[in-house]
């Protein structure tokens, strides 16, 4: 099963048509990857909402925390996106 497949299958998506590239008909797309490329593919003025998987730079084990400035600098052309 594919991970587009098996993503229309869960309870939140139920049967909507979910796209993992922008298409004006689909009711919701999912990009994965690097936030500051991905949103750079997306026509202006075509974002509704965007749900993110935080808290990020907070010394989880599974990342590497840095400085606070260094954090926001990193930040800064995802932001700029918009």
């Amino acid at each position: 099963m594919s991970q587009n497949q098996s993503r229309n299958t869960l309870p939140l998506f139920g049967k909507a048509d979910t796209a993992d590239s922008f298409s004006p008909k689909a009711a919701s797309v999912i990009l994965a990857g690097d936030s500051a490329q991905s949103l750079k593919t997306l026509p202006d003025h075509s974002i509704k909402l965007i749900i993110t998987s935080p808290p990020y730079n907070i010394g989880k084990v599974y990342e590497q925390a840095t400085h606070l400035e260094d954090y926001l600098d990193n930040l800064t052309p995802v932001f700029d996106i918009f």
